[in-house]
């Protein structure tokens, strides 16, 4: 009688330790998806309120060269309550970002032969925008060039190509002149900003080179 009693026992106390494990589980396992829960919660409103309150992007550029330009112009013109938004032109100063794009990518190098004193290189448009554009480019960058080097420039049309001459009078500066090629000679000086503020306030900065 008391073996079948002390059996029952151990089988009663080993059903009681069983069910207080599976109860800390349990308990266990209910306190993680509680927290999980409430984690989302939270999260999800921290990231609601970011988006509804405009918080700033952690990217700085704007992922395009033109927009970046056209970005900064704008919110220069924004900051500014004495701005005559009358005046302003940005449809302009896009046009001109464009010209830009197309001398840079859709314009090839014919030749480029080094001067005792400067480079005269020949270059061919890919398309009938390319020529186009750099017909405009070439037309306003050289008189502002010239102005801010000194240096000599001079360009020809050939029927579809142009040919771009620039030399100089100091020596010190033809190696320089030479290792700029066609587009450093381009892209070269400080007044490509001023003159994109310029466009963009509906002012006419650039003057025309006569071709030859």
């Amino acid at each position: 009688m008391r073996a079948r009693k002390s059996k029952f026992g151990r089988r009663h106390l080993k059903s009681t330790v069983w069910k207080m494990r599976m109860y800390q589980v349990l308990s266990a396992g209910l306190m993680v998806l509680v927290a999980a829960v409430l984690f989302g919660q939270h999260t999800g409103g921290t990231h609601q309120m970011a988006m509804s309150q405009g918080a700033e992007s952690p990217l700085t550029a704007p992922g395009n060269a033109v927009f970046g330009a056209v970005q900064e112009v704008i919110a220069t013109l924004d900051a500014d309550p004495a701005t005559d938004w009358s005046q302003v032109d940005i449809e302009r100063l896009r046009e001109h970002l464009v010209d830009m794009n197309r001398v840079a990518i859709d314009v090839k190098v014919v030749s480029a032969k080094k001067l005792a004193d400067g480079l005269q290189v020949q270059v061919e448009p890919v398309n009938a925008a390319a020529h186009a554009s750099l017909q405009r480019v070439l037309a306003a960058h050289p008189p502002m060039l010239h102005r801010e080097t000194g240096w000599r420039v001079r360009v020809d049309s050939l029927g579809q190509d142009f040919r771009l001459t620039v030399t100089t009078t100091n020596p010190a500066e033809v190696a320089k002149i030479q290792g700029l090629g066609y587009f450093g000679l381009l892209a070269y000086g400080a007044h490509h900003r001023r003159h994109h503020w310029m466009i963009a306030t509906g002012q006419h900065p650039h003057q025309a080179m006569q071709m030859k």
